[in-house]
Order: structure tokens, then sequence, then C-alpha cells
């Protein structure tokens, strides 16, 4: 709720993760992990592809002006994987993502 709060007072728009993928949508749907693709990952974190890589640039250090240019997205769209990252792994800020995720084995690929 916080995370939520935060993100609409410094200029965001808060979806909540249940309205930003629908439940028959492919990007919803948990990857079976078969060595396959990207999207066969299996992190432990409960998290999309494109989430597990605006993690990455976290964990590295990136601003969110800094992830929305190496992912071409807007910083909108980032703060909105952010908010959704941290409620994942319920914490309310960049460094507690960071050790919540290297404790449950996350692993980002290096440069």
């Amino acid at each position: 709720m916080l995370s939520a709060l935060r993100l609409v007072f410094s200029g965001g728009i808060y979806l909540p993760p249940s309205l930003l993928y629908r439940p028959d949508s492919p990007a919803s749907v948990t990857p079976p992990s078969d060595g396959g693709g990207p999207e066969s990952v299996d992190d432990g974190l409960g998290l999309t592809h494109r989430q597990r890589e605006v993690l990455a640039l976290i964990v590295k250090g990136n601003t969110n002006k800094e992830i929305a240019r190496a992912l071409t997205l807007s910083e909108t769209t980032v703060r909105t994987h952010a908010t959704a990252i941290f409620k994942a792994l319920n914490v309310t800020n960049r460094t507690q993502a960071g050790h919540v995720a290297a404790k449950r084995g996350f692993r980002r690929e290096e440069d």
C-alpha cells in the first residue's frame, strides 16, 4: 500500500498487478521450467520476464530513467514494474528488493 501511495505522490499511476495481466494472458501464466527460452527461467520469484529484466537493472543500481532507456520503456512503465516487483517480493524499496532477490537465488545476467 505504501509503495502505491509513494508512486502516486511522485506523479506515477498505480495499477494493481491484477489489472496489468488478465488471467488468460500469456504474461500471467507461470512459464514451465523446461530449460527452454528466457520465459522458462524459474527464479523462484514469480516475476515476468520483463520484471526480471527491470529487477536486474535495479539490483545493478540503475535509476528508473536509465532502466527506461535501456529497455525502451517509459519511466511510468518502469515504476509500474518496480511496484509489481516490490509487491511480489513483499518489500518497500530497491535495497530490500535486491536482498530478497539474492536470498531467493535471483541472478542477473552479467553484461
